[in-house]
């Protein structure tokens, strides 16, 4: 028998063109990448997120998980993971192993909605949904607490932005009289007076000056943004008469209090003979009710700002930082909108920063931070808005391609910002500013026919996580009329190749920062104790979660893992092949059992082959420490073989008379792949004569 064989020495990931380049694959499911081999292992599960709790607790009551964010501030010394269901906004105590309701009653989102926006902020983490707009500071919550008192977490989870103008100050009256300070609290007013030698106080010591002065005042939050001013108060008001000497006065005001967030007040006044408003003081509390204001008019500071406004877009549905702004959409009643904060101030606003996208690429529907850039996805285009405050413009990027999949957006290495498109998966590379060169580039051309069965009516809840650990962009996606993320399409961008996983109850994700993938499940247990609910972990743990085992869980079988070799023509698909053996090469970890089937002209015909061993044939067995073959048993500290070693499992399947072959190999077990060869007899018989007409079923 003349055998020829056909080595493919490195295995790539999928490419459903046809032809394929060679090498690749037809189906490669749940699968990672191997770096010690160059191969692929299938090392792969989910567990529980915090191991150390019983059952799924704290998650045991919940049902889907809508959104979830892990921000870490303090080079990730301080972590908070905080997630969404049923309209309750909570995040993780990890040193308590429980949770901590930071919102309810929020509004459930739609089944095509796309997820909650979270954007870390300077001292906090921005929240949008299409609601009032929140902002999350972390502190002043004691984690090690036993409790934590409501107003503590009042002032930790505020709005972000003041959507009000501040209330003025109120002066009180001022009386001139004797050298003195003297408040009377019935009159609210103030014989104020001081040394004549001091330069403190306000006004002039000139005889019969009028005085009139006015105050405005403004908030401002942990993030230093400063709130839209006041209007200006009723005039404090005096005449120097009746005396060879007059002294500066001293001036009460009764100031209010901000709103939950607040963390100083800064008052602004005339001068005298003036109407310009300048700084007087930052009062470093949100507590005092009273200020006596003893500023000269020398030691009066910058010009208060005109400009601020109170937060245009309190219901901003989508939030990004870029150029050291943040940028938000106007929200549901406003979709064509964006507006933008001043720099390094995220909720303090200027009348004039926005913009209204224009053209026939229809309403926002997200927003992406890259860099100095802000990638605006729309409904029939994608936008870029580019350049550096208060100088920003915006242009079009994508003409032929809308984005809706907003929460898909990610800044890969050595990629750009990676996002979903309606016709594919997009990398943005180049700095889009400094005359630099953008580049868009389509990365999904091997797996177009994922992209095409994507549900388009759900598209927008599609998800995207960067996992450092294992080098992938995760892109989760509802497929072929799901109305749940039924597939992730797994880009390895170190290896640039495409993998798939399926079987995972994904909702939302996010990811640690170490690199490790957070989860929401996408059913949840809805108050039934025998089913898993909550976050999970993606790991190589080899089982798929949990099943409940009598009174207790116990872990759930590993994912079903299959490779499906690409459609071999072996040079002419117009020859006739007879495939007779498959040789995978993989790393031994034992005698894991995996099963090979040989199919033929895209799987018209299937010949079942055996399921093997990962053991040499013709050698003596490797020894394991799990059951298995009777003679592999090993024991510990006087086994030999410590390392998996490469071997060549050769499996029979007999397939004639085919133009194109592949392979398809199912396992469970842990298995590592580097290549494979197949053994095929060339034959001289060639494609037969095409039919005349097409034999149709009696009616």
């Amino acid at each position: 028998m003349n055998l020829t064989k056909l080595p493919v020495p490195r295995i790539g990931g999928i490419d459903q063109r046809i032809p394929a380049p060679e090498g690749t694959a037809a189906l490669m499911d749940n699968w990672r990448s191997d770096w010690e081999t160059g191969g692929w292992n299938n090392r792969l599960g989910y567990e529980k997120l915090l191991t150390s709790t019983s059952t799924f607790a704290p998650f045991v009551p919940f049902g889907r998980i809508d959104s979830v964010f892990c921000w870490a501030e303090r080079s990730a010394a301080l972590r908070w993971l905080l997630f969404e269901t049923g309209g309750v906004l909570y995040f993780v105590n990890y040193v308590r192993d429980g949770l901590l309701t930071l919102e309810s009653g929020r509004p459930r989102m739609a089944i095509d909605s796309a997820p909650t926006s979270y954007s870390p902020v300077a001292n906090g983490l921005v929240i949008a949904n299409g609601h009032r707009v929140r902002r999350f500071n972390g502190w002043p919550i004691d984690l090690q607490a036993t409790s934590i008192h409501s107003a503590v977490l009042k002032q930790a989870y505020v709005n972000h932005g003041y959507e009000l103008v501040p209330p003025a100050p109120r002066p009180w009256g001022v009386v001139v009289g004797d050298d003195l300070y003297q408040a009377d609290l019935d009159s609210r007013s103030t014989i104020a007076t001081g040394n004549e030698n001091q330069d403190r106080g306000l006004g002039v010591t000139s005889d019969a000056a009028e005085h009139t002065f006015r105050w405005r005042m403004s908030f401002v939050d942990q993030t230093g943004s400063e709130s839209a001013l006041s209007a200006p108060s009723t005039a404090a008001t005096w005449t120097n008469t009746g005396g060879t000497t007059y002294y500066r006065k001293v001036v009460t005001l009764d100031i209010d209090q901000g709103p939950p967030g607040t963390v100083a007040r800064r008052l602004y006044r005339t001068q005298y003979n003036t109407t310009t408003f300048q700084f007087v003081v930052e009062i470093p509390n949100n507590v005092e009710r009273m200020y006596c204001d003893s500023v000269p008019g020398t030691a009066l500071g910058a010009e208060a700002p005109s400009a601020l406004t109170p937060m245009p877009c309190p219901d901003a549905r989508f939030v990004a930082q870029a150029a050291n702004c943040m940028f938000f959409d106007g929200g549901p009643s406003n979709p064509t909108a964006i507006f933008y904060s001043m720099p390094g101030t995220p909720a303090q606003f200027n009348e004039l920063d926005y913009f209204y996208v224009g053209g026939n690429g229809g309403d926002v529907q997200g927003l992406a931070g890259f860099y100095n850039s802000v990638i605006v996805f729309r409904e029939r285009q994608i936008d870029v808005i580019r350049g550096s405050y208060p100088d920003f413009t915006i242009e079009a990027l994508l003409l032929d391609a809308g984005g809706s999949a907003p929460a898909t957006a990610q800044a890969v290495p050595g990629h750009g910002i990676v996002f979903l498109s309606d016709d594919g998966v997009y990398a943005l590379t180049g700095g889009l500013d400094g005359g630099s060169e953008a580049k868009v580039r389509i990365i999904s051309e091997p797996i177009q026919g994922y992209i095409r069965r994507i549900n388009r009516a759900l598209v927008a809840k599609s998800v995207a996580v960067l996992c450092r650990r294992w080098k992938e962009y995760q892109l989760w996606v509802p497929l072929d009329g799901s109305h749940d993320l039924s597939i992730g399409l797994i880009y390895h961008y170190d290896r640039k190749e495409w993998t798939t996983r399926t079987g995972w109850p994904v909702s939302c994700v996010t990811s640690t920062p170490e690199g490790d993938v957070v989860f929401g499940h996408q059913a949840g247990a809805n108050n039934n104790p025998n089913l898993e609910s909550g976050l999970f972990v993606m790991s190589g743990s080899r089982s798929m979660g949990y099943l409940k085992a009598g009174e207790s869980f116990v872990p759930a079988a590993p994912p079903p893992s299959v490779y499906l070799s690409r459609l071999e023509p072996m040079g002419d698909s117009v020859d006739k092949k007879h495939l007779r053996y498959v040789y995978v090469h993989q790393m031994t970890t034992g005698s894991n059992l995996s099963a090979v089937q040989a199919e033929a002209d895209r799987g018209l015909v299937v010949n079942v082959g055996p399921s093997l061993a990962s053991q040499p044939a013709d050698r003596a067995l490797l020894p394991t420490f799990t059951s298995g073959l009777s003679t592999e048993a090993g024991v510990w500290d006087s086994s030999t073989w410590a390392q998996p070693v490469p071997i060549d499992v050769r499996y029979s399947v007999v397939l004639d008379g085919a133009g194109y072959v592949q392979f398809r190999l199912s396992t469970t077990n842990d298995i590592v792949m580097t290549g494979y060869t197949l053994g095929v007899v060339a034959s001289s018989t060639e494609v037969i004569e095409g039919r005349a007409a097409t034999t149709r079923r009696p009616t």
